[in-house]
């Protein structure tokens, strides 16, 4: 029955494909288009038809199912390439319709070229799977994610170039991503230079000095309200209550103040320390405004210049 469901969806797609492309069969000029899109499909009944689609277990999460599936769909996929190159040769790489198969990583990573683009989406779908499996495994496989992380970051700084790795994290670190979902209105050039200086590692101590020269003062604060969601969450509170003017720059001020010490302290992997100016910094700010900073949990002092990229390692 799974293997019927599957076979429609290829049907399904190669429909889509057609109107996508905008493909007339009738039109001479896309004949071949067509032809090609049929050669597809029917290598794609071929393999992917063979994937075995695992019973349902509504008690595990859905990604479970997808682990089991991933060997079966990257051996298709492999088998699928190798039949588009032995039919058109190296061509099939230019052929639109064959464009995931030869460029899965998609849209935003032009810079990497056919083969380097299958060799990475390989290594990223075995980090994937890695993770999965050391999900199941709960708290205690905190140290087995962190190795897995380095071992990923490490195998794609063997594959690519200095720039292209760069590149690729811009895309894909967890650092990229937290930055991305920041309160924060970046342009590209910001994003890459605060992103370069913010994946130092180890953190370069004055990297908070970095940012600010970059930014300029107002830009700065404006910055430091979104790299902190607990201080965002204050000033949003701060504006609720009425609050303006010199009372909240004061609280800016006084933030600032207390970052470099926390993020010393969290350099020396002093974390009381830390954990204790950050509270004398929430008491003051609360002295100052009368509001209590909110507490985020799982980001007690996080700030710009001690994130570093640990998978970069």
């Amino acid at each position: 029955m799974n293997k019927v469901i599957l076979s429609i969806s290829l049907a399904v797609n190669i429909v889509f494909t057609v109107y996508f492309l905008g493909i007339k069969p009738s039109t001479s000029e896309n004949a071949a288009e067509f032809e090609h899109i049929i050669f597809l499909y029917e290598l794609q009944e071929k393999y992917m038809s063979q994937i075995t689609v695992p019973a349902s277990q509504y008690w595990k999460p859905d990604s479970i199912a997808m682990l089991e599936m991933a060997a079966d769909k990257k051996l298709s996929d492999e088998l699928i390439r190798r039949d588009l190159i032995d039919k058109y040769g190296d061509s099939a790489k230019d052929m639109p319709v064959f464009e995931s198969y030869f460029y899965p990583l998609g849209l935003g990573y032009e810079f990497l070229i056919s083969d380097l683009q299958i060799e990475v989406a390989n290594v990223r779908d075995s980090h994937q799977q890695a993770m999965l499996t050391i999900s199941t495994e709960g708290f205690h496989a905190l140290s087995k994610i962190e190795r897995q992380e380095t071992a990923y970051w490490r195998r794609l700084r063997n594959l690519l170039t200095a720039e292209q790795l760069f590149e690729y994290s811009l895309r894909e670190s967890q650092l990229a991503q937290q930055m991305r979902t920041m309160q924060f209105d970046w342009n590209e050039a910001e994003f890459r230079e605060i992103y370069r200086i913010r994946s130092q590692n180890p953190p370069d101590p004055t990297g908070s000095q970095q940012i600010k020269a970059y930014l300029g003062e107002q830009r700065y604060q404006d910055y430091i309200l979104a790299a902190d969601p607990s201080l965002a969450q204050f000033k949003h509170q701060a504006e609720q209550s009425g609050l303006r003017g010199a009372v909240l720059q004061a609280v800016v001020d006084l933030y600032f103040s207390y970052g470099e010490k926390i993020a010393a302290a969290m350099q020396r992997n002093d974390h009381f320390e830390a954990a204790r100016l950050s509270a004398a910094r929430d008491r003051e700010i609360a002295e100052i405004s009368g509001i209590k900073v909110p507490t985020v949990p799982g980001l007690p002092f996080r700030l710009p210049n001690i994130d570093g990229i640990v998978e970069m390692n």
